[in-house]
């Protein structure tokens, strides 16, 4: 059985969404938003597998 999922998708959204409100597009980047959401870039990448891909548009 997989592990539980403890950052969805949708708060990594959300955090990376204030981040760029609080601070600007130039410090979004997924050490930013694992700090916001206080876990690691590990669950980021494994929901956006190309962080520079992933399709927001800023």
């Amino acid at each position: 059985m997989p592990p539980k999922v403890k950052v969805t998708k949708a708060e990594i959204v959300k955090a990376a969404l204030a981040v760029v409100r609080e601070h600007g597009a130039g410090v979004l980047n997924a050490r930013t938003v694992a700090a916001v959401l206080n876990c690691s870039t590990q669950p980021i990448f494994s929901n956006f597998q190309q962080w520079m891909n992933c399709g927001w548009r800023l």
